[in-house]
This record gives structure tokens, sequence and C-alpha cells, in this order.
């Protein structure tokens, strides 16, 4: 029942779809404490180099969360990646009560090294772990990118330089196909 309100409501306009960045409330932070004493590196052992922080606690990461990190850290594409802590950074509220954390935020940039054109929030899921929840998240992301392709700045008479978001869910045995369609677009 909270679905269809809530979709009653975005038909409505009484509830709108807004991407919140640092034009409009929400900013990635600009430091962070870290209480492991094990960071986390590249495979070969050398520090990160795209991770938006110097430092990140490795255990912070599961096995395929480190595989993406990884992954993440190889692109040419990739101007930053960025672990989202769970219940303190970036979320996503859809009908259920508790907002969505996803466990990456990363971006792609085409020509200008210093520019991005994409933001992608990325939820990553081992095969144990789907259920529900998983269909929930999916859910609220594809209705998150429906609504930022359909809202333009001007509807929501902000003039903001926002780049284009996109929200997904990825499986383990999907991962780096997902992520090579990101890159490649």
């Amino acid at each position: 029942m909270a679905k269809e309100i809530f979709h009653d409501l975005l038909c409505q306009s009484k509830l709108r779809f807004l991407v919140i960045l640092n034009e409009i409330g929400f900013q990635l932070p600009t430091k962070r404490t870290i209480k492991s004493s094990r960071w986390m590196t590249k495979r070969d052992g050398q520090p990160l180099q795209n991770s938006l922080f110097d430092f990140v606690a490795e255990d912070s990461f599961n096995n395929m969360e480190k595989e993406v990190a990884w992954y993440l850290e190889e692109q040419d594409k990739l101007l930053w990646w960025y672990r989202n802590e769970p219940k303190k950074d970036y979320g996503v509220q859809g009908w259920k009560k508790n907002r969505i954390f996803a466990d990456f935020i990363f971006t792609n940039t085409d020509n200008e090294p210093e520019q991005f054109n994409r933001v992608y929030v990325v939820e990553t899921k081992g095969l144990h772990l789907i259920n529900e929840d998983t269909a929930y998240k999916k859910d609220v992301f594809q209705l998150c990118n429906k609504l930022a392709k359909k809202t333009t700045r001007t509807k929501l008479g902000l003039e903001l330089n926002i780049p284009k978001m996109q929200f997904h869910v990825i499986h383990e045995d999907q991962w780096q196909r997902k992520l090579n369609e990101m890159f490649s677009e």
C-alpha cells in the first residue's frame, strides 16, 4: 500500500524526485575518520589512486566490493570512486521507512579529464543476499532512473550544473559485465 501511495503522490506532483547534490543539500564528505589500521590497496599492494579519499579502511569491504573497487581503480574513464558509508552518507528515500545507502558512488569522464558527465550510484549484491529487500531497491532505483530522465532542471525551477545520474543494483554474477556497460556509454 505504501508503494501505491508513493506513486500516487508522485503522479499528483505532491511528491517530487530530486537528486540532491552540492548545490541543494548533500555534499560528499571532505574528510573521514578511519578506525581501522588496515588500508585498502590495489591488488598489487600499491596505494589506491582513484578513491575520493587517500585512505579507505579495508575492513569496510566484503570480497565482492573489493573486486568492484579494484575494477574501478583500473578504469581510464573514471574520475573518482567513493565507498558510500551506510546510514551516514548519500541515501535514497523510497516508500519504505529506511533510506537506501548504495555501496559505491563513482563518476565517468569522456574528453575532459577533470570533469565528469555521469554519476553512478551502485548497490552490489551477493547472490546469497537476493531477497525482497533487493527487489525493493531495484524498484526504487528503476523509479529514480525513470524520473531522472523525465525531470529537467527547468521543470524544477533550478539552475544547477548536475551531471546525469544513474542508479543500479548489480549482482555478484554480473557485476563486471554491468560495469563494463556503464563505462562504455
